[in-house]
């Protein structure tokens, strides 16, 4: 870097100029709307649409016959001798 003072002030001007132009606020100002954006007199939440209560009793049904065939297939009597 230099030693002088002058150029030292203007490097520093030149990087601060860059940083606040490339954070400029035209990014917020177009997020608010502005003055173009219509009124909206009420807002209203979504309506839920038709609920299916078929998908879960496949699942459910599934996770019955799983956890049945675990509990057959562990009563299932073990072939083990009398030198175990």
């Amino acid at each position: 870097m230099t030693t002088r003072p002058l150029a030292k002030l203007f490097a520093l001007l030149v990087v601060a100029a860059a940083v606040v132009t490339s954070v400029s606020p035209s990014s917020a100002i177009a997020q608010s709307g502005g003055s173009s954006s219509k009124k909206v007199d009420k807002l209203e939440p979504p309506t839920p649409g038709q609920s299916k209560t078929d998908g879960i009793v496949w699942p459910m049904l599934m996770g019955i016959v799983v956890a049945g065939a675990a509990l057959v297939v562990n009563l299932i009597p073990s072939k083990r001798g009398h030198q175990d």
